[in-house]
């Protein structure tokens, strides 16, 4: 399945709101279903309990339906925002490979360059 494809798969389900009440509605869904993980996690962080990988699988596919939505409402297309992101990825790590002072210490203007923003 391509990122466009999974779009127009995940929009078949969707309730038009208009476009400011979808952007709220996909912001809000990704936030919520990314609390859904986090509970997940929780309980295996904080009270020894085994992940339930299924339940998270469950709640990232709920998170991409919402970020679905909001590239549906916002017109961009997924796979220009993921190939977006490594190129950010790109600029803020040279060597291709997390690094703390590169975390941290980020050049905007080279990062936004790579992105096509600047």
């Amino acid at each position: 399945m391509t990122p466009q494809s999974y779009v127009a798969l995940a929009m078949r389900t969707n309730r038009d709101m208009g476009t400011e009440r979808n952007i709220v509605h996909g912001a809000m869904l990704v936030s919520s279903e990314a609390g859904e993980v986090v509970s997940e996690v929780k309980r295996m962080f904080a009270y020894g309990k085994t992940l339930d990988v299924d339940h998270v699988k469950e709640e990232l596919g709920d998170i991409m339906w919402g970020i679905a939505l909001l590239c549906h409402t916002l017109g961009l297309d997924l796979e220009d925002v993921m190939v977006t992101n490594i190129a950010k990825l790109e600029a803020r790590y040279p060597d291709l490979c997390f690094n703390a002072d590169h975390a941290l210490v980020r050049d905007l203007d080279k990062e936004k360059v790579a992105m096509g923003v600047a």
